[in-house]
């Protein structure tokens, strides 16, 4: 089995959760990197030839603009995108869709729904989360496939 390259995306550097699942990854031969989702990371997946980007946390609070809330929205999409056309790979782990700091719930709805339409694939850790994502999705049917349900890996 030949090695897979991933780009772990977080909301922060350093989680518990993160160690976990790379420790796991790393027995599975996945190489995994991480990155901030305010960073350049489509650079350094283009340069480290990375074959999946998988994201966490996306959801960002703390903007008092909505214009800097769509800056970083903006910049995270748009690289997302350009690694898509490339033929990488988007996986996203939905933990929540609403962030914790609910300052601009009308354009996190509509930067998650562009997400969840660019991701190859989506993670749900529980049958709510699906439904509030095809809720959001609202009338674009997403193939049998697209869901991914786990617990743990």
């Amino acid at each position: 089995m030949a090695e897979i390259k991933c780009l772990e995306l977080q909301k922060w550097a350093k989680n518990p959760y993160m160690d976990l699942l790379q420790e796991s990854l790393s027995k599975r031969k996945v190489i995994t990197y991480s990155a901030e989702t305010n960073s350049f990371f489509a650079y350094f997946a283009l340069k480290e030839g990375i074959d999946l980007v998988h994201l966490h946390l996306i959801s960002r609070g703390g903007f008092k603009k909505a214009a800097s809330y769509n800056f970083y929205w903006f910049f995270l999409v748009n690289q997302l995108i350009l690694l898509r056309l490339l033929g990488v790979k988007i996986f996203w782990t939905v933990h929540n869709l609403e962030p914790h700091e609910n300052e601009y719930s009308k354009l996190n709805k509509f930067y998650s729904f562009i997400v969840a339409r660019v991701a190859n694939a989506l993670i749900v850790h529980a049958e709510s989360c699906k439904k509030e994502i095809i809720k959001l999705l609202n009338g674009f049917r997403a193939r049998a496939n697209y869901f991914r349900k786990t617990y743990m890996v």
